[in-house]
């Protein structure tokens, strides 16, 4: 996980126009407030790549508010209402988590490669970028991802 200083640290096309957007909805502030977000205004090829989540306890968990369509399909599910924490017992990564609260504290974008191991799918990579939204006080609230997946290679098809 690393805090993105720079849009040239962004390698994937589709993390770097989901950087750009994010900056338009900033508007000149160094943070977006939620309100700027609206999903049917969002470019069309982000949409099912992005996911929504809300600072829950201080940033000590986020609840999946949204996960779009493409996120969904790669995991093999929907895990929309969810904390972070639920699925991490299952799924993710503790540096998923500590980024996320990274982003609570600095008010930075972070950008984090992972894989999908744990769910079966190690042949699937994935670079996400995670940005922060405030709510009408200024506070972090909100954390909005978008998720680049790559596939190394698809498994062997099972015969029946």
């Amino acid at each position: 996980m690393s805090t993105v200083q720079d849009a040239n640290q962004i390698t994937a096309q589709r993390l770097r126009d989901f950087h750009a957007h994010w900056k338009n909805l900033c508007n000149g502030a160094a943070v977006a407030e939620r309100s700027a977000f609206d999903i049917v205004e969002a470019p069309l090829d982000l949409v099912g790549h992005l996911i929504l989540l809300d600072v829950l306890e201080g940033g000590q968990d986020f609840g999946y508010r949204l996960v779009g369509t493409k996120v969904a399909e790669e995991i093999g599910r929907d895990f929309t209402g969810e904390t972070v924490l639920q699925y991490h017992a299952r799924h993710e990564s503790r540096e998923v988590i500590d980024g996320y609260a990274e982003i609570v504290k600095t008010g930075q974008p972070h950008l984090y490669q992972g894989n999908l191991y744990d769910l079966g799918r190690d042949y699937v990579t994935y670079e996400r970028l995670a940005v922060p939204l405030t709510d009408s006080d200024g506070r972090i609230a909100f954390i909005l991802a978008c998720f680049q997946f790559e596939r190394k290679s698809a498994p062997l098809p099972r015969s029946t």
